[in-house]
């Protein structure tokens, strides 16, 4: 009676050495892997491009959710009691009664006093006054952002791709039989060093985006102007930084339980944990970006990523950390369901 495929597959040889697979990677196959690796990049790049294009949209939307913090729709929210010019607020100033003197002082720290700029931004509540706000600014409203977004996809992603395939090709045997902890330690500070490092463009595509709530108001005129705006103060672009070490860490310890799955399980359950266990972290670093002391962005309040993390839950709960889950679960579905696509279509 013949093998079943899978049991042919299930032989195991036993043999008493351990072969090392990069005693055979000899010059000439090097050369022809950094060719294939080149024909991928620039595959991956024109794929992330067009994916990105159609995505924007949903990017904004989910993003301006992740920036819309409800316990300052007091502060920013069109509400009727609430002045409409920087001299009608100093004039209410007189009248402030002491439990409403922190809701003033916020006011004051978001820098809308005394500037010559709106600050009666809104506070989105639901996708369909995401919409209704961002359809205000006309088409380009639901693109802002996205060339800086597109700017940080591909760097970032290519990057890791770049970082991690060196280590698979041209490090020991290490790599292939060492320590599983070992190795998901280095790829987790790999690919932490290079979120860090791309955080100034993550940063400003927050801040555009932000800035989008108001028509005719902006912060940054433009990409070169907001890095020049920040020149003096390098630090700026870096917040929110240490937030992707926690982002990558959770990521990582929600796949311990894979090996206790059934194989053909395996890439649902990474791409639901893997996004679950992120977005959290996604927001809080979205929120530490979009942070300062200019005119129009989310008041410095949070101090760390735990801190934010701990103040988003006490303020809002969980689903604080979870506004615009769905866009962008959208999104990753799309981007999975075209990249599998693809390897279908080239076999």
């Amino acid at each position: 009676m013949s093998k079943d495929f899978n049991e042919i597959l299930d032989v195991k040889v036993e043999t008493q050495q351990v072969i090392d697979p990069n005693i055979f990677v000899n010059q000439s196959m090097l050369e022809q892997i950094n060719n294939n690796n080149e024909k991928v990049f620039y595959a991956n790049s024109l794929f992330q491009i067009v994916s990105s294009i159609i995505t924007a949209p949903l990017t904004t939307i989910h993003t301006s959710l992740q920036l819309s913090i409800k316990a300052h729709k007091d502060l920013y929210g069109l509400n009727q009691n609430n002045p409409e010019s920087s001299t009608q607020l100093v004039k209410t100033t007189r009248d402030i009664q002491p439990h409403e003197k922190r809701k003033f002082e916020l006011l004051l720290k978001s820098g809308m006093v005394g500037q010559n700029k709106p600050f009666t931004a809104p506070v989105y509540g639901s996708y369909h006054e995401t919409i209704q706000g961002l359809a205000k600014q006309g088409i380009l409203g639901f693109y802002k952002g996205n060339f800086l977004g597109l700017v940080h996809l591909l760097l970032n992603g290519n990057f890791k791709l770049q970082f991690l395939s060196t280590l698979d090709y041209r490090m020991d045997s290490f790599w292939h039989y060492g320590s599983e902890l070992s190795k998901a330690m280095i790829v987790l500070l790999i690919c932490s060093a290079i979120d860090f490092t791309t955080n100034p463009i993550q940063l400003l595509q927050s801040r555009f985006i932000i800035q989008n709530r108001l028509p005719n108001f902006y912060i940054y005129k433009s990409s070169i102007r907001a890095v020049k705006k920040h020149l003096t103060n390098q630090k700026e672009f870096f917040r929110g930084g240490s937030g992707h070490l926690y982002k990558n860490l959770f990521v990582l310890l929600s796949q311990l339980p894979i090996g206790q799955i059934q194989q053909k399980y395996h890439h649902i359950y990474f791409f639901l944990t893997s996004n679950i266990f992120a977005y959290p972290w996604i927001t809080v670093i979205r929120r530490l970006q979009a942070q300062s002391a200019l005119p129009g962005l989310i008041p410095i309040r949070y101090g760390s990523p735990i801190h934010a993390m701990k103040l988003i839950i006490n303020e809002e709960g969980m689903k604080g950390l979870f506004r615009g889950f769905g866009a962008y679960m959208a999104i990753q579905g799309f981007f999975d369901y075209m990249l599998i696509s693809r390897r279908l279509n080239q076999y």
